[in-house]
């Protein structure tokens, strides 16, 4: 490799870092504006498509350990926006679906989000995000193991 590759990963990975930063600050500024964290804007939105899900489920679709989601779905159940109820199939298994107030805040969070994303991406052409999206891909292929 040579210096001029060193200082292209250093631009890209830099990039993503701020990138990454500046998607927090935004996200977390959005949901804080609704008294909910992002984190559990993203479990409502998981409920919101696929109610249900166990906590399990809920883990594995955000890449996240059970613990971490527990205590997030706690503090939901405890704001009365999502209900544990015991799996018919299985009265041993719980699973977890919104309430209508967790369907609500769900939906406000969820369009709060968005038009702030698409007012910043607006900026750009179809071809362009189509681009960009195209190249993420592409990356996240070439890091896989």
């Amino acid at each position: 490799m040579c210096q001029n590759d060193y200082e292209n990963i250093h631009r890209i990975l830099d990039s993503f870092r701020e990138i990454n930063q500046r998607l927090y600050q935004i996200t977390r500024e959005e949901t804080n504006k609704l008294d909910i964290t992002f984190m559990q804007t993203l479990v409502l939105r998981q409920l919101y498509l696929h109610p249900n899900s166990t906590l399990g489920d809920i883990a594995d679709n955000m890449h996240t350990s059970n613990s971490t989601m527990s205590g997030v779905v706690e503090r939901l159940v405890k704001a009365n926006y999502v209900i544990r109820e015991h799996a018919q199939s299985d009265r041993r298994s719980l699973t977890l679906r919104l309430t209508e107030e967790g369907e609500r805040k769900q939906k406000e969070a969820y369009m709060q989000l968005m038009d702030r994303f698409s007012t910043q991406l607006n900026a750009y052409t179809p071809e362009e995000l189509n681009q960009l999206i195209s190249a993420h891909h592409h990356l996240l292929k070439q890091l896989q193991p």
